[in-house]
């Protein structure tokens, strides 16, 4: 009984929980059905940076979710119709550049990868990363949008943490400023010589 217990402790250890969410987040109007068009995305030009390898002690595969996060942070806010991921023939599209950057020294941060596969990262470590994200609004190959925001994220890696959960965060609170802002600028408005359209 107590080795079952101890095996399900383990699990639910080596699952990781998330990090906590310490941004602040504005309150725009959602009356729970879309108020946008539809609208496809792309992030970084549709590229997704991944990294695999192997050292001493053990093999890692990684995959950067940024691309995931924004869809699904859009997609949570119920404001469009649809929303798609890399779609060329969408009347409205949303282009939208994420860089991710730390603010700690190159030999810092890699002997803090060292030590935590020495340690198969028991041990936390503390980072500091400085997220940017630059939106562009487009319809029909015009611009029409811009808008910049910036996250710096103060995030403990550790084999407890779920991995990207602190990145996750930071776009949340990204996704939703701009949400706010979209809202306040009347992106969308009706034209008023065709009440199933939208006019600029």
């Amino acid at each position: 009984m107590k080795t079952k217990i101890g095996i399900i402790f383990l699990f639910v250890l080596l699952t990781g929980c998330a990090a906590q969410n310490t941004f602040n987040m504005k309150q725009y109007q959602s009356s729970g059905k879309a108020a946008y068009p539809p609208i496809s995305i792309m992030v970084n030009d549709g590229y997704v940076y991944t990294d695999s390898g192997c050292n001493q002690y053990s093999c890692y595969n990684y995959a950067d979710n940024t691309h995931l996060f924004i869809l699904n942070s859009l997609r949570q806010s119920n404001l469009f119709e649809r929303i798609d991921l890399n779609n060329a023939y969408s009347e409205y599209r949303l282009e939208i550049g994420f860089t991710q950057k730390s603010n700690g020294s190159e030999a810092g941060d890699f002997t803090k990868i060292m030590l935590g596969a020495l340690t198969l990262f028991m041990i936390p470590m503390s980072y500091e990363y400085t997220y940017k994200a630059g939106f562009t609004l487009i319809h029909k190959d015009k611009v029409i949008a811009k808008y910049e925001y910036d996250r710096v994220s103060n995030e403990i890696k550790s084999i407890f943490i779920e991995p990207q959960s602190a990145k996750n965060n930071a776009v949340k609170s990204i996704v939703n400023n701009f949400l706010y802002d979209l809202e306040n600028d009347n992106r969308f408005q009706p034209d008023p010589e065709d009440t199933g359209g939208i006019s600029l």
